[in-house]
């Protein structure tokens, strides 16, 4: 199988990704997890949505993080350029290429937020928002209208759910 091929049986995420979940993973299972999650499950529910929201999210604001997922990506990277190079037009490596550098462009160490006390009050305030969000969906508390109110803010577009 080529790195680039996603497989039915890819790595998926818990119900609550956590920066120690994340950080006892070892080598081979944290590539393959970014691997197989370059892009959100297609017909996958909210929360694996934002199980995969929040994984990216932590692995570009904690930099020990950070730095384990840009070495995988660029171990990624080198596979498939390396095809590439006498495979032109293999259009399946070149899409994964492009996800893998979008992945790799939001782990940009100028973006490093909460986890490189870099943040600002407004991601910090949105970070938390989303925890909160995911913690009271994920363990089947009563959700108040204020609770729906204050998620609106994380999808300004949809509107409160």
């Amino acid at each position: 199988m080529a790195v680039w091929d996603r497989d039915s049986g890819s790595a998926t995420l818990p119900a609550m990704v956590t920066v120690q979940w994340l950080r006892d993973l070892d080598r081979d299972t944290f590539a393959e997890t970014l691997r197989t999650n370059l892009l959100p499950r297609a017909g996958g529910d909210g929360a694996a949505r934002r199980s995969w929201q929040t994984m990216w999210r932590l692995l570009a604001d904690w930099p020990d993080l950070q730095e384990r997922a840009q070495e995988a990506l660029s171990e990624l990277l080198r596979a498939v350029e390396e095809h590439l190079r006498t495979n032109t037009d293999d259009s399946q490596a070149k899409a994964f290429r492009e996800h893998c550098q979008q992945r790799w462009s939001k782990l940009d160490p100028s973006r490093l937020r909460r986890g490189g006390q870099n943040a600002s009050r407004g991601e910090q305030l949105l970070a938390a928002i989303a925890v909160h969000r995911q913690v009271l969906i994920d363990s089947g508390l009563d959700v108040r209208a204020a609770d729906v109110a204050l998620w609106a803010c994380l999808d300004p577009d949809r509107g409160p759910r």
